[in-house]
């Protein structure tokens, strides 16, 4: 198999992963060396709250909130692996996430400015390539596909 396409991912714990100049805070830094060293990208969990399904658009912050008051920022991935992730490169990404547009809530971050911003990974069909950026998540609003990816149980 192409190394490549291999679907296991490996990341480094003991580093801290180092975050864009603009970060001021990580809001959770005690979680996020939480996770395996290497997992299989085939046994991710993808996870939407119940009431985005019959809708075009919500707002981050309910999504955020729940995920902080359920604990499930834990379980979830962040911007270390999803650098890890976008390092593999597109055919991996179309391959393993077939194009979803995942965010990673343990990972949120605030600027300078007091806002806060959550890391997603998305392939870009225009420049075909895949994508690690940040979503405001003020008043701003996610896609209905947009899910996280969570580490199995």
């Amino acid at each position: 198999m192409n190394a490549k396409l291999n679907p296991v991912i490996r990341t480094r714990r003991p580093l801290k992963p180092i975050f864009p100049t603009w970060v001021v805070t990580v809001i959770h830094p005690d979680i996020q060396d939480v996770g395996p060293c290497k997992f299989d990208i085939r046994t991710l969990q993808r996870h939407t709250l119940g009431k985005q399904k019959n809708l075009t658009w919500m707002s981050g912050r309910p999504i955020y909130f729940y995920h902080r008051h359920h604990r499930i920022l834990e379980g979830g991935l962040g911007y270390r692996e999803f650098r890890a992730i976008r390092a593999r490169g597109s055919k991996f990404y179309l391959k393993y996430l077939k194009g979803v547009i995942a965010f990673g809530w343990k990972s949120v971050v605030r600027d300078a400015g007091g806002d806060i911003y959550v890391p997603f990974i998305c392939y870009r069909r225009d420049t075909k390539s895949v994508v690690l950026d940040w979503c405001w998540i003020g008043n701003g609003h996610f896609m209905v596909k947009g899910c996280s990816l969570l580490f199995p149980k």
